[in-house]
């Protein structure tokens, strides 16, 4: 059967990231047209990043419980990705309303071109954001080695790999 990965907040995160550089590229391009399917699946898109965003927070707060076994260092680091995931989420929100409102007056132009605007310097701002977060989350893992698992020696590392590196070998 099919078994869901855990911890689960590793395999959830990247979909968020993804759609909001595809609903911010989205955004930008609505800006310019005016045709009704663009603004559609800009708002399609960052609504959905918006869920994904929220689901990455609630996977990655259920693991607050691991966070007590790492250093000071560390738990710094999660908390500071901690913090921009939870902003990411939040300007994702804001981006997805407008996008909704944008949405909404398609057949006005200046208030639909105003909420277009709106709308892309939202996802702007959620598309900072949300990489920082990405780009906190990479540090932990690969510099780091927070939420490296090292399952009894069955599932190594292939020698290459940043989380061969993070692990002693033994001799």
């Amino acid at each position: 059967m099919f078994e869901l990965p855990n911890p689960l907040h590793p395999f959830i995160v990247h979909l968020p990231i993804v759609l909001t550089l595809l609903g911010t590229l989205f955004a930008l391009i609505s800006i310019i047209t005016r045709r009704l399917w663009l603004p559609l699946y800009t708002t399609i898109i960052l609504v959905l990043a918006a869920l994904g965003a929220q689901f990455a927070v609630v996977t990655g707060d259920a693991q607050d419980p691991l966070i007590e076994a790492l250093s000071q260092d560390q738990q710094k680091l999660v908390q500071e990705h901690s913090e921009w995931g939870e902003n990411g989420r939040t300007a994702l929100i804001v981006a997805a309303v407008l996008s909704l409102i944008a949405l909404g007056l398609h057949r006005f132009g200046a208030g639909r071109r105003l909420f277009a605007v709106l709308t892309t310097l939202a996802a702007l701002v959620a598309c900072f954001i949300v990489l920082r977060a990405a780009q906190l989350g990479g540090h932990l893992v690969y510099q780091h080695g927070v939420g490296v698992q090292n399952v009894s020696g069955a599932q190594a590392a292939p020698s290459g790999s940043p989380a061969a590196s993070a692990t002693p070998t033994a001799q």
